[in-house]
């Protein structure tokens, strides 16, 4: 996913970012534009009939990033999946392929996207690559910032804490450690 559908969801953030008012970033949006290459064109399912369909899916992630803020795991949960708000603004979302990105390929995923409010006003941005690829990494605290938002809710702070602390250790991992982390946590989610 990151590959082919994070490009858009940088660009959407860089665009809405630019327009005042988080507010104004969530509501009203008439429609959003991507420009991008011709695989991530292809990702263009509104109706999902599962998490794993939605997590390949360019409208529904632009539509639920738009109206949720943020993509974690419970983004893909059904009952999140199932609101209509979701299908609405996923069918506003009209995917391009511009020739220029596909030729860009393998070395840059391109996208551009422009968000059109009810108002009339909009924003574009554009990225090459999205954040966390090699030309441009996420660092440690992104990272750990990242896996405490898709963790949230469900396993407690405490069990987040030692996770992160054994997975972070100056002379690495202690594997016993994680293994033990990783039991408790299957069995705190019901696994």
């Amino acid at each position: 996913m990151r590959r082919w559908i994070h490009p858009a969801l940088d660009a959407w953030r860089a665009a809405v970012a630019a327009v005042p008012g988080p507010a104004r970033a969530r509501g009203g949006i008439a429609g959003i534009t991507v420009d991008t290459f011709a695989f991530a064109v292809s990702l263009d399912a509104v109706d999902v009939g599962s998490d794993l369909h939605a997590r390949f899916s360019l409208p529904v992630c632009l539509a639920a990033l738009a109206l949720d803020g943020d993509l974690v795991a419970g983004t893909f949960l059904p009952d999140r999946l199932a609101r209509p708000e979701i299908r609405a603004l996923a069918a506003r979302v009209r995917l391009v392929e511009d020739p220029g990105f596909s030729a860009a390929l393998p070395r840059e995923r391109p996208a551009t996207v422009t968000v059109r409010w009810r108002d009339g006003s909009s924003a574009t941005a554009g990225v090459r690559n999205a954040r966390g690829n090699p030309d441009d990494p996420l660092g440690a605290d992104e990272v750990e910032r990242k896996f405490r938002r898709n963790v949230a809710g469900v396993l407690g702070d405490a069990t987040a804490d030692a996770v992160v602390a054994a997975l972070l250790q100056p002379t690495g991992a202690d594997t016993t450690a994680v293994a033990r982390l990783a039991a408790e946590v299957l069995a705190d989610v019901g696994c």
